[in-house]
Order: C-alpha cells, then structure tokens, then sequence
C-alpha cells in the first residue's frame, strides 16, 4: 500500500485484435470489476516489457505470441482509479500498450485465467481510448 501512496504501478497491457475487434475481458477484481477490459497486468521486478507482454497474454488469455502475428509497442495508457486489490487509497498505473493482430485466417482458442469471468470480441472502451497515448 506505501508503493501504490508513492508511485504509479506499471503494467503492459495488449489490444489483441481479430478480424476487426478486441479482445476483452470481464474482469473480477479492482480496478474495473464487472468491466470489459483489454487483458494486462503489472510488469514485474527483473521482467523485460516484452517479456510481459508474452506472459500476459499467455496467461490470462491462452494466446501464444509468435513471429507470424503482427506486434508492435502502440503506445502507454495512464490511469487513475479509485479502487484496486491490493492500494486502499486506490492507484495510479501507466500501462505500455502492445498491439497483437491475430491472423484472420486462424480461430483464437482464448483461455482465461481466474482473474476475468468472460470475454468477447467487440471495440475498445471509450475510457480506454481517451487515456491511451499514442
């Protein structure tokens, strides 16, 4: 809770496109409980971003990166919201936002882990959209 009073939390979240949409997920847990959100998460201590980004949308959505998939570092995200998990007095997190396309040829398999309860493939929130620097 003292780092969450002093600094942002970065994260690396990932816009996961397919044939025209996102994928987002309905997420459990604060911020944005009960929201459809792009999967993300914190970067962690000694983890590159792209490494991150690898690991997060392999296990929160079941989707391997590789060389074929059109990748590349979009921008970053700033937020501030006034409930999370783990900050009593809410928190401030700056996301570096990847862009993955999945090819339309293929049918994503999308696993979830317990930290979202659905997902689907629709637009990007427009919450997500006005924070988001590019």
């Amino acid at each position: 809770a003292e780092i969450c009073a002093s600094v942002p939390i970065i994260c690396c979240d990932l816009i996961v496109s397919w044939r025209g949409k996102v994928l987002l997920v309905k997420r459990k847990n604060e911020p944005l409980s009960g929201h459809f959100w792009p999967i993300g998460g914190r970067i962690m201590r000694g983890e590159m971003v792209e490494q991150a980004r690898d690991r997060i949308a392999r296990d929160e959505a079941g989707i391997t990166i590789r060389a074929d998939m059109e990748t590349y570092l979009l921008g970053f995200y700033e937020g501030h919201f006034s409930k999370s998990a783990a900050c009593d007095d809410g928190i401030h997190t700056i996301s570096v936002v990847y862009q993955v396309r999945i090819p339309n040829d293929e049918t994503p398999k999308i696993k979830l882990d317990s930290q979202s309860s659905a997902y689907k493939w629709d637009e990007l929130p427009k919450l997500f959209i006005n924070n988001l620097k590019t």
